[in-house]
């Protein structure tokens, strides 16, 4: 078994700390996404399904409107 330790590139602590900015970013953008959940007034379930993209039908439609004003 041979292992080759390979040079990293000159920019590699440029991309390694633009990396970990990206990921920190992503981090508290997740973090306000949970805040505003918790803290939301609006139905949880249109919360999510707006939130996912995805849009009601068939009988949850009526009952969520039904409950949530919607």
């Amino acid at each position: 078994l041979v292992i080759s330790i390979l040079t990293p590139p000159s920019n590699a602590g440029q991309r390694v700390e633009s990396l970990v900015s990206q990921r920190a970013a992503i981090a508290q953008q997740r973090v306000k996404e949970i805040a505003d959940f918790a803290h939301t007034d609006q139905c949880r379930h249109t919360y999510l399904a707006h939130y996912l993209g995805g849009q009601r039908t068939g009988i949850m439609a009526t009952v969520r409107r039904q409950r949530c004003g919607v």
